[in-house]
């Protein structure tokens, strides 16, 4: 990783193309190799071609010794970066300089609502990267028997981040009538959740919801813990407001309006609960980062479980698992309405592979670490500090 510290990331001038060039076909014979296809198009495009497509995009260079060693090009259309050719040399690859340069060029449009790239479905390591950094295949095109590309999208974090508290204030005074539509035994996980508690009823613990919502989760606490000092956070200021009127009969409540994206948490607790929230951090490494970061707020022997919709491990069991959940959403909703159900939940959430999640907990330093409650593509998980 010392090797990349070093590496500058520069615009790509017209009289650096035919290193680029070079170098693309170099780091495409791997892909060529995976496919036993010489005939790729990136082994084959002419000088000319990469200039037209110069004229069109923004390319950035990785220079290390004044020597190309990587490189990447993107351009807008309406609201949309389409980001294309990522390339690393041989000699420099699985050291971050992939992940340094895709951030650099999202920089570049950091004014774009969303971005989409596409991979060849056996090239692993682009696919891996690509959802590490928050990228969800959201369509496949079969080019022939032998290729088919999976297209990958990522929403702009600041701006779906406002749209998604935006929506959920519009939503906000028909989420409790939404919700158990919309997730299936969405009343039996909450249950789970509380379930995994692995404290006395009677004992004063601290215990903060995340992502608290109109206060579903909240109230059941309090109904269980009824000596417990809980903190309520939600970014939304209406679900804020009818969680207050939720729990008025409840003492030693705390309400807060925030986002739990920018939290930090300012002392330590026994419990930490989340339902259907956590999602919404948008790649893999803000995932691991928010994890860590509710380990080191639990006191020692506290507890934190997660309700979530999750990803499976493969594109067979993802597959099976939206479809599933369709099959559900058919008992409320016409074939229009889950189309939109399913179009925002594409923008809005990220949800993650167990599995990963689950050793995730484990590399941080959570024991006990296991799957309380499963169906399909939803889940309550976590572990003991």
């Amino acid at each position: 990783m010392s090797e990349i510290k070093s590496v500058e990331i520069k615009s790509v001038k017209e009289n650096d193309l035919d290193e680029i060039l070079q170098l693309q076909k170099i780091a495409y014979q791997s892909e060529a190799e995976i496919y036993n296809d010489f005939n790729i198009p990136p082994l084959h495009q002419t000088i000319e071609e990469l200039k037209e497509e110069f004229r069109k995009s923004i390319f950035l260079k990785a220079l290390k010794n004044d020597k190309i060693i990587g490189s990447v090009r993107a351009y807008r259309d309406k609201e949309s970066c389409f980001i294309g050719k990522l390339i690393v040399h041989p000699e420099y690859q699985n050291q971050g300089l992939g992940t340094l340069i895709l951030r650099k060029i999202e920089n570049n449009f950091s004014y774009a609502d969303r971005f989409e790239l596409f991979t060849g479905f056996k090239s692993e390591k682009n696919l891996y990267l690509y959802q590490k950094l928050g990228y969800n295949i959201f369509k496949t095109e079969e080019l022939n028997e032998n290729v088919k590309l999976l297209y990958l999208e990522k929403y702009n974090t600041k701006s779906i981040n406002e749209k998604i508290r935006v929506r959920f204030e519009e939503i906000s005074f028909a989420y409790d009538d939404f919700i158990p539509k919309v997730v299936p035994y969405y009343n039996e996980m909450l249950i789970a959740l509380i379930n995994s508690i692995p404290f006395d009823i009677h004992q004063q613990i601290k215990i903060v919801d995340l992502g608290s919502g109109t206060g579903n989760l909240s109230k059941l606490i309090k109904m269980h813990f009824p000596n417990s000092k809980l903190t309520m956070i939600d970014v939304s200021e209406n679900m804020v407001e009818l969680a207050k009127k939720k729990l008025s009969n409840f003492n030693n409540v705390e309400f807060l309006i925030d986002d739990f994206n920018m939290l930090s948490f300012t002392a330590q607790c026994d419990v930490i609960l989340s339902s259907l929230a956590l999602h919404h951090l948008r790649s893999d490494e803000d995932k691991v980062k928010f994890y860590t970061k509710i380990y080191d707020a639990l006191n020692q022997g506290g507890v934190f479980y997660n309700l979530d919709n999750i990803l499976g491990s493969n594109n067979y069991l993802q597959d099976m698992y939206v479809k599933q959940w369709t099959d559900f959403l058919r008992s409320n909703y016409s074939m229009d309405d889950i189309e939109r159900i399913l179009i925002d939940h594409r923008q809005e959430d990220c949800p993650a592979v167990l599995f990963n999640q689950l050793k995730w907990l484990d590399n941080i330093g959570f024991k006990y670490v296991d799957v309380i409650w499963k169906c399909y593509y939803f889940a309550v998980y976590g572990g003991v500090k």
